[in-house]
Order: structure tokens, then sequence, then C-alpha cells
């Protein structure tokens, strides 16, 4: 006589059951999903940040507003350091003189030889707009230019005592491009009337470390601590500006982040997605037949 399948189709029972589960978490998903969306699009409103564009320059002289830009190095060979000495910057009557931040000794040309820790931009306010259209609209003359020279500058300070007691010099820029967590960013802004405006800040705290400082001050029954104000802020045009000098970017700092204002939507959507899949896999598992278990059986006893 020929085994017949305990269950030619899946059990009704289960199928249902998966079904009725698998629509359950698909109206949880649906629902947490909306209200996910509201929350993220209303703190993107409520914390709107400028989008800016920038466009490079490369040569070393220009002209920006009626008003002549040079940038000329000045090179100390008598150093070991070859590629080390100042670097002049000049806008009409006026000028700033600032030091190599980071010696290259390959002689490239215009300003390719600073790019590892200085550019010179013009930026504007995007003002929502796509670029070609932004584009247009700094040729006309409708959205007016910025320009800015940002350098980065790697100050690795005096190197802590640690378990391999390194000596460790100072001055090396080697290791101070190590050290980012010191690095200071100097913008010389090209200003419109005429003048250099010189702003510096420094390397932003790692989002981690600024945590761990807030959890070390609830613990302790201290006020809440914030942020230096001497520190780059994101969504601001120096930290977009800083970017273009970084040999990678920083993390983003975790107390500015939209899913922060999710609540109970994240947690709820993620259950509803993981609990529909696995209630579509429960609907729809294959059956074993009569004759695999019986043979199943019979092997198991034969064994005991």
């Amino acid at each position: 006589m020929t085994d017949t399948p305990a269950t030619g189709r899946q059990p009704r029972t289960q199928r249902m059951v998966g079904l009725t589960l698998a629509v359950a978490f698909l109206a949880l998903l649906g629902a947490s999903g909306i209200e996910l969306g509201r929350r993220i699009a209303r703190y993107n409103d409520e914390h709107a940040k400028t989008i800016w564009y920038f466009i490079q320059v490369g040569e070393t002289e220009f002209g920006f507003l009626n008003r002549q830009v040079r940038i000329e190095a000045t090179l100390d060979e008598s150093t070991e350091r070859t590629g080390d000495g100042t670097v002049t910057l000049s806008y009409g009557d006026d000028a700033e003189t600032f030091g190599i931040a980071v010696p290259r000794e390959l002689a490239l040309p215009g300003l390719d030889r600073f790019t590892d820790w200085m550019g010179v931009y013009f930026f504007a306010d995007s003002q929502d707009r796509p670029l070609r259209e932004f584009r247009e609209l700094v040729r006309t003359g409708d959205i007016p230019l910025r320009c800015v020279v940002v350098t980065r500058v790697p100050q690795p300070g005096t190197a802590e005592d640690g378990r391999f007691n390194l000596e460790i010099d100072p001055e090396d820029w080697g290791w101070g491009e190590t050290m980012r967590d010191r690095w200071r960013f100097v913008f010389y802004e090209l200003l419109p009337a005429g003048g250099i405006e010189t702003t510096e800040l420094k390397f932003p705290e790692s989002g981690k470390s600024f945590y761990r400082r807030r959890v070390e001050a609830y613990r302790k029954g201290l006020p809440e601590p914030e942020r230096d104000p001497t520190e780059l802020d994101e969504g601001t045009w120096q930290w977009d500006a800083a970017l273009r000098v970084m040999p990678r970017p920083p993390a983003i700092t975790h107390e500015e982040q939209a899913l922060l204002s999710a609540g109970w939507t994240l947690p709820a959507a993620s259950l509803g997605a993981l609990g529909f899949v696995v209630s579509l896999a429960f609907a729809f598992a294959p059956q074993r037949r009569r004759g695999e278990i019986d043979h199943a059986d019979h092997a198991d006893s034969a064994t005991a």
C-alpha cells in the first residue's frame, strides 16, 4: 500500500494563522512606518540646515569683487623638511601670512601642492536649487558668491604618557595628522567691502566622547554638558568647507539625528517588518509527508 501524505496541501489552520499574523504585522508596519516618516519630516523641518555649494579654485591669482587675490608660497629650503615655509594671502591691500601646515616635497603646480591642508573656494547658499540652476543664478549675479581660504592645522601638542613610552616630536606634522581631535581650522574669508575676516575653530568632539560626558554628568547629578562653542558645527558653511581639507570626514554626531525623535515608531516598525517575514514563512512552510515521518520514527526506534 502506498503511503499517502498526512496533508496533501498546506494545513489549513497553519496557513490561516500565519496569514492572519502576517496581516496584523503588516498593519503594524504600515501604521508605525507612516508615523515614523511624519516624525522624521517634522524634525527635519524644525532643524532645517542650509545646503552650501562650493566651487574650488586652483589658481594662485584670480579676481574677486573687483580686487586681485594672490596666494604666494615662500619655501624655506634650509630646513630638513623640504616644502616647509609660509603662505601669504593677498586680497587687494590686505594680506595674511600663515605657515605651511603639511609640507610636501613634490613641487606640484598651482595650489595642488597644498591640497592636503588648504583649499580656496567660492561658495554660496544653494537656496535649495539644483546645481545647474544654481550655477546659472550665480552667473547672472542673482546669487552672490563668497570666497574663503580654509586651512587645516595639525596641532599634536605634548604627547601623553602611554604604555610604549614613545618619544614624539610635537613639531612633527606626521604625528599631528594622527591626532585629529587636536586639529584646528582657520578660515580666511574675503569680505565684499574689503579686508580678510579670520575665524578659528577646532575639530569637533566625537559623539561617543560627548555621550560619555553626558552620562557621567547624569550619574553625578551635574548639569548636562554642552559642546564647546569653538568647535566646528554641523550644517554651517565652515563645517562643509573644513570637510574638503580633511583626509577623511568625521563621524556624524549622534545628538543631531532625526531618528532620535522616532520614539516608539522605530521599534514598532522593526517588529512589524520582522514579524511579517516570519509569519509568511510560517504560513507557507513545506510539510513533511507521512512516509517521511514514519520512516524517521522507524529509524529512531531501530536505533533505540
